[in-house]
């Protein structure tokens, strides 16, 4: 499972154009913003259709390899 601290480090590296955002399932161009439930369980929810999501193994896997690799360079 992600925290959001990952998540927000993952959002740093975007936002430095180092790595690829996380898109929403249904249109890649639209504005997804992570977000924390009441169990402190990450997910992501798109601005333009609203929908709610959780990323798959696939995506937190890539996530958490990407954070290692750079904090590793730090």
């Amino acid at each position: 499972m992600l925290s959001i601290q990952e998540v927000n480090f993952y959002n740093s590296l975007v936002e430095k154009n180092l790595v690829g955002k996380i898109n929403c399932p249904f249109d890649e161009n639209d504005i997804v913003v992570s977000k924390v439930n009441s169990k402190d369980e990450v997910y992501f929810e798109c601005i333009s259709c609203q929908t709610s999501f959780e990323v798959g193994i696939k995506v937190e896997n890539i996530i958490k390899t990407t954070i290692d690799k750079y904090k590793n360079q730090r």
